[in-house]
């Protein structure tokens, strides 16, 4: 009998999270020369205190450009048959920042910390699903395709292509980060 393969979620490396208060989630499709693109934009927050705060501001609008697009869709956050297959995933590898106890007590202050140290928000309700459900119902490989989760307020985004870059509205792609390539040859 084969195992079943649980998709584990990994944070994208980000300075940034997807604001928590804000319901400003929203993707746009775009069908050029027979490639479909999307782009997820939302209102970004750089963390209080933070590194990237000081050098970006609190917050700034972000979209993330998806080209090679094979699967994107908007689903309500209150969508059960959603929630549940999201809750199915394995979410081990996203910080909790416990204490000693295993408790949440001061936990906002450790996240705030390690953001701070290393740049990259630690759970930035953006992820990577690998192993993923939806990559192997289309029978993908995901060494080709990304299978990218965005968690908003009200709303959640999945996108499925073979690459994607970031940006703050009003500037350059490339002068904020290189494009994330899944298999650089197949794009």
């Amino acid at each position: 009998m084969k195992a079943i393969q649980v998709a584990q979620l990994k944070a994208l490396e980000v300075p940034w999270m997807v604001s928590p208060s804000l319901p400003e989630l929203c993707l746009k499709t775009e069908d050029v020369d027979g490639r479909l693109s999307a782009t997820v934009s939302f209102v970004g927050f750089f963390g209080e205190g933070t590194s990237t705060c000081a050098r970006w501001g609190m917050y700034r609008r972000i979209e993330v450009v998806f080209v090679n697009v094979l699967y994107a869709r908007l689903f309500p956050e209150f969508s059960a048959v959603d929630q549940q297959r999201i809750d199915r995933y394995d979410w081990s590898r996203i910080p909790e920042f416990r204490d000693a106890s295993g408790g949440f007590e001061g936990s906002i202050e450790r996240t705030r910390v390690a953001w701070h140290e290393s740049k990259i928000c630690p759970s930035p309700s953006s992820y990577i699903v690998e192993g993923s459900d939806v990559i192997r119902s289309l029978n993908l490989s995901s060494g080709e395709f990304s299978h990218v989760l965005f968690m908003g307020h009200d709303f959640n985004v999945e996108v499925i292509a073979k690459c994607w870059d970031w940006r703050i509205v009003g500037e350059e792609l490339s002068s904020v980060r290189v494009p994330h390539y899944i298999n650089k040859d197949n794009v």
